[in-house]
């Protein structure tokens, strides 16, 4: 099927099927193209609840700069789902949960799965150990190591912290 000077095309059967959409070379089973430079390239969703103009609903696409765009025009939380389960939500208000789907008095919320669990790991560009956050059944512990992997500084908020070497300042 070509239609209007071949801005809806389907490939034959023999060629999967795929559906293209300002193309007449489909890449894949849905293909969008805008073959002008730097133009946008949109999929639009909307339903009855989010009204059906252009600033209504979810855009997905390339902008004109070639940046892949999420852009939820509504006042709602968007989340982000792996394994049947909400594994990341950003709020309607900026705030951002990960595995924790109702983040309610902080930027960035991390909630650990289990306890003894490193919840943030910060490394270097060698891939080396220089923090770790850490929950714990009945501890936090924020671990500092040295540019070797040594851990220098372990701070707990119940039990013994330690500095390994260098000086503190009180």
């Amino acid at each position: 099927v070509n239609a209007a000077q071949d801005a809806l095309y389907i490939e034959g059967l023999s060629n999967a099927g795929y559906v293209g959409i300002g193309t007449t070379s489909p890449v894949a089973n849905l293909h969008l193209e805008n073959s002008s430079a730097s133009s946008t390239i949109y999929q639009h969703f909307t339903n009855d609840g989010t009204g059906s103009t252009v600033s209504d609903g979810l855009r997905i696409g390339l902008n004109s700069i070639e940046e892949p765009l999420f852009w939820n025009f509504e006042n709602t939380d968007m989340k982000f789902a792996n394994n049947n389960d909400v594994k990341m939500v950003i709020k309607a208000n900026g705030f951002v949960g990960i595995n924790d789907p109702d983040p309610t008095d902080s930027w960035l919320e991390i909630k650990a799965a289990a306890s003894t669990e490193n919840v943030v790991k910060i490394t270097g560009s060698d891939d080396g150990n220089l923090f770790y956050f850490v929950a714990d059944s009945d501890d936090s512990i924020l671990k500092m190591y040295n540019d070797a992997g040594t851990k220098n500084i372990e701070l707990k908020t119940n039990g013994d912290s330690y500095f390994n070497g260098g000086n503190v300042g009180i």
